[in-house]
C-alpha cells in the first residue's frame, strides 16, 4: 500500500505462539483506504469453515511439563521416568529409532503412520530437551531467529551444499 507503520512495541502471549505489534499508523494501512486490512469478518463471504474450537495451542508445552514432572518426581510406572533413569544413550537410541520409523512411514506414503511416528519423534525430542535442561521455548526462539531467512542463502554462507 506504500503506507508506513512504525512499530513501537512487540509483545507475545504466555504460550509464545502469538505476537501483538503496537504500531503508529501513518495514513491508511490498507490499499483499499481502510484504516486496517482487517476489516472483513471470517464469514462475511458466506464461507463455511469447520473450525475446532478446542484449543490445541501449547500442547508441546503441556507435554513437556509432564515430561519434566516425571524427570523431577520419578514414578515406577512412568515410561518417561524409565528413559531418564536409563540415561542419555537410551533417549538417543529412541530418537534414532523413531526417526527411522518416520522415514519408513514416509517412504510408504502412509499419512496416519507419518503423523504417529512424527509425534513419537517429537515426544522423544522433548524428553531429550528436558535431559539437557532445555525447553520448547529455546527451540521456538531458534526457529524465530531463522524465520524470514533463506535456508539456501544461510547454507551458502556456511559453505554447505543443498
Amino acid at each position: 500500500s506504500g503506507h508506513i507503520q512504525v512499530v513501537k512495541k512487540i509483545l507475545y502471549d504466555c504460550d509464545a505462539d502469538t505476537l501483538l505489534l503496537l504500531a503508529e499508523q501513518v495514513g491508511a494501512a490498507c490499499h483499499t483506504g481502510n484504516r486496517s486490512c482487517f476489516y472483513r469478518g471470517l464469514y462475511d463471504r458466506g464461507d463455511d469453515f469447520n473450525i475446532d474450537k478446542s484449543s490445541l495451542s501449547g500442547i508441546l508445552n503441556r507435554v513437556y511439563d509432564v515430561i519434566i514432572d516425571r524427570k523431577d518426581k520419578p514414578k515406577e510406572s512412568s515410561y518417561v521416568s524409565s528413559l531418564y533413569s536409563s540415561g542419555v544413550d537410551k533417549i538417543l537410541g529412541k530418537i534414532s529409532e523413531e526417526a527411522g520409523e518416520l522415514i519408513i512411514s514416509s517412504k510408504n506414503n502412509n499419512r496416519e503412520e507419518i503423523i504417529y511416528e512424527a509425534a513419537d519423534l517429537w515426544f522423544h525430542s522433548l524428553v531429550l530437551l528436558g535431559y539437557h535442561g532445555l525447553t520448547p521455548q529455546d527451540i521456538y526462539k531458534e526457529l524465530e531467529k531463522r524465520f524470514g531467512i533463506s535456508g539456501l542463502e544461510k547454507k551458502k554462507k556456511e559453505g554447505k551444499k543443498k
